[in-house]
């Protein structure tokens, strides 16, 4: 629908300025007139008529400012992975737990058994032997279970973080909402970034913006992005995160910079450059080029070039970039 929109809004414009171009149109801007100064490259001139058909609009820009941001990456982890480490955890403990009572009550039965044989003769030294063998037997397999248990706990710790990995034993509110799917495991690798995770971040999804927390740092690193991690629980979206997504990263870093926030409506690349056009005056405007542009959930933060009070187009952008291609010569497109 919006191709043909555009198909159809283009075909107008070049209608409306052939009529020009025969005097249909009386009120198309004056351009400079010979000996006057030269219209600057990029100029498009339309007519009032011209304007209203291709419904071209435009944005006053007002003052914005941002934090310093670095572009890293994160990948969603498994929550079913983490489902399956609590459970091991749990079980681990749980064995532990059970082999440890075991063993206190195998203790306690041995130290019976040997003040009754050396009160009463009758006792037989095999019931005093059977006990000692079964407080043994009970020692060794709590020593097991124990080392099991603290195996898991290192092997949690290591994939999970020490703040993640104690509450996959004893439970408490960061791993309710993982399991809940309230928030989504997030691993970020923040390349040769020296500094300390930062307590949040954001996430950048074409044009939401979604905010993680973080959870603790991450002993291993990531075998595909390569590096330390950093764990982080963030908003799901809406489900427009999944285990296994690569997605891109906001990390904050510097002092904040002043500029406009130019609409990501009023972009266009061309030749490698982010250009948008500036209303000069009624019917003229002017492809300007986006000075360091930053990226943001809304479009770009601009710091040169551009200041508070000026008109970008945001729609119909794209007609003014086709009108004016069309003004150059074969020689001069290169």
């Amino acid at each position: 629908m919006k191709a043909a929109q555009f198909v159809l809004r283009a075909a107008l414009l070049a209608a409306l300025l052939l009529a020009d171009a025969c005097g249909a149109d009386r009120d198309e801007p004056k351009k400079p007139e010979a000996g006057a100064a030269a219209v600057p490259a990029g100029t498009v001139f339309l007519s009032e008529s011209q304007t209203t058909a291709s419904g071209i609009q435009t944005r006053t820009l007002a003052a914005a400012h941002a934090a310093g941001e670095r572009t890293a990456w994160g990948r969603v982890l498994s929550v079913q992975d983490l489902a399956s480490a609590r459970q091991a955890t749990v079980a681990a403990a749980s064995a532990a737990a059970t082999a440890s009572a075991q063993r206190e009550q195998a203790d306690q039965e041995l130290a019976r058994t040997e003040a009754l044989y050396a009160q009463n003769a009758t006792l037989s030294k095999k019931a005093l032997e059977v006990a000692s063998a079964t407080a043994e037997g009970a020692r060794a397999a709590a020593s097991a279970a124990q080392a099991a248990l603290a195996a898991q706990r290192a092997a949690a710790s290591q994939a999970w973080g020490a703040r993640l990995a104690a509450e996959l034993e004893r439970g408490g509110p960061d791993l309710t909402d993982l399991l809940a799917l309230r928030k989504v495991p997030l691993l970020v690798t923040p390349g040769d970034l020296e500094m300390k995770p930062p307590q949040t971040l954001s996430l950048v999804l074409g044009g939401t913006t979604l905010s993680a927390a973080l959870l603790g740092v991450a002993p291993r690193g990531d075998g595909v992005l390569q590096g330390p991690g950093w764990l982080y629980a963030a908003e799901p979206g809406e489900g427009a995160l999944a285990a296994g997504q690569n997605v891109e990263v906001r990390i904050p870093v510097g002092a904040s910079r002043e500029g406009v926030l130019v609409p990501r409506e009023a972009g266009i690349w061309w030749r490698g450059t982010l250009w948008a056009y500036r209303r000069e005056a009624p019917g003229r405007y002017l492809r300007v080029p986006l000075i360091g542009p930053e990226p943001t959930a809304e479009g770009w933060l601009v710091a040169s070039g551009l200041v508070p009070g000026d008109a970008l187009v945001v729609q119909g952008a794209q007609l003014l970039f086709s009108e004016e291609m069309k003004s150059l010569t074969p020689a001069s497109e290169d």
